[in-house]
């Protein structure tokens, strides 16, 4: 604040030195706030991908190795077939097959896999049957197997 000084106009007046507490409260506030964004980075950085691992599935992160390795194969039922119309090949669409099966424990599982054999996929009609190989460990993890169950070839290798 400024007093009128009628004989100096020129001289500002000193400055006027700022109280302890307010320097308290700002370091009280400051703390205060990183605490508030280093708990919201813990929360997001840490929770939020296991929140999407719990959702999503909750499978293994090596689903793909696993599968390879410790596959079973069944025989499943097609439910139905629908190209990908936001995915395209050339002119064509691939084409998602959802189809259900049983596991070892007698559960119905239903699993959707896409496809490039178009040839293949499109003569395939709600319940036909199709090849299956899934982790037994986890059910979920599952694709279709093109090759059948019969034949003596091993597991696709998946990448």
């Amino acid at each position: 604040m400024r007093r009128h000084r009628p004989d100096q106009p020129d001289i500002p007046d000193p400055p006027r030195p700022v109280p302890r507490w307010f320097f308290v409260r700002r370091m009280q506030a400051m703390v205060i706030c990183g605490g508030v964004l280093g708990g919201l980075y813990l929360v997001i950085g840490i929770g939020l991908p296991i929140l999407i691992h719990v959702l999503g599935g909750g499978g293994p992160p090596l689903a793909n190795y696993q599968l390879d390795r410790h596959h079973v194969t069944t025989t499943g039922t097609v439910i139905r077939v629908q190209p990908v119309r936001y995915l395209s090949v050339g002119s064509k669409h691939p084409l998602d097959v959802t189809y259900s099966f049983r596991d070892q424990r007698d559960l119905e599982v239903t699993g959707c896999d896409r496809t490039y054999h178009y040839a293949w996929a499109e003569s395939l009609k709600p319940n036909d049957s199709v090849a299956v190989i899934y982790n037994p460990r986890w059910p979920r993890i599952n694709v279709l197997w093109l090759h059948g169950p019969n034949e003596s070839r091993p597991a696709p290798a998946l990448a």
